[in-house]
This record gives C-alpha cells, structure tokens and sequence, in this order.
C-alpha cells in the first residue's frame, strides 16, 4: 500500500485504475469496513508522493482493500468540467459502500 504512489506515478488513468480491481482474491474476508478505512487512512497520512492527490491514494486503497474483504465497494469520480481543457484535470474520487 505504501508502495502505491511509486507505481503509479506518472502513469496513464488506465493503468492507475488497474490498482481497483473489480475481480480479486477475498484474503481479508470478515473483517469490518470500519477497520479497513481507518488502516487505510492511517497509511495515506504521511504522504511522500501524491501529496495533491490524497483522494485518490486514498479511494484506490480503499476500494481495493474493501474488495479484498469481500464487500461490494463503488470507486467514484466527479470532475470539475470547467478543467476539461485545461493542462491539469480538476476532480475528485471517493468511495461509496452501502
């Protein structure tokens, strides 16, 4: 997890959408949404890279680690669409699960 920002870095939104898999191994089975955020935010606190970006770090982790647990998590996005054009895309990503 800690690793993320390094892998992703500097890569294509495709790519970067590979770390929230919607097919994965359930080795966390059983353990409480509740925990899982709140490790996974512990661990995106202090970041090195990806500072800007905390929201993706964190919906990235998040999803992925909720799947692993076996829950059914959605990976959302909403875009500033006044950023379309421009250098740097403006947008936001979280996760929902009911």
């Amino acid at each position: 997890a800690r690793l993320m920002p390094v892998l992703i870095g500097q890569r294509d939104f495709e790519t970067v959408l590979k770390w929230a898999p919607l097919n994965a191994p359930a080795p966390y089975r059983g353990l409480p949404s509740a925990y899982i955020v709140t490790r996974v935010n512990r661990t995106v606190r202090h970041p090195w890279l990806m500072r800007d970006r905390r929201c993706l770090r964190e919906g990235l982790l998040g999803f992925r680690f909720l799947r692993m647990a076996g829950l059914d998590p959605e990976l959302r996005f909403g875009v500033d669409t006044r950023s379309m054009n421009e250098p740097r895309l403006s947008a936001h990503c979280w996760v929902c699960l009911d």
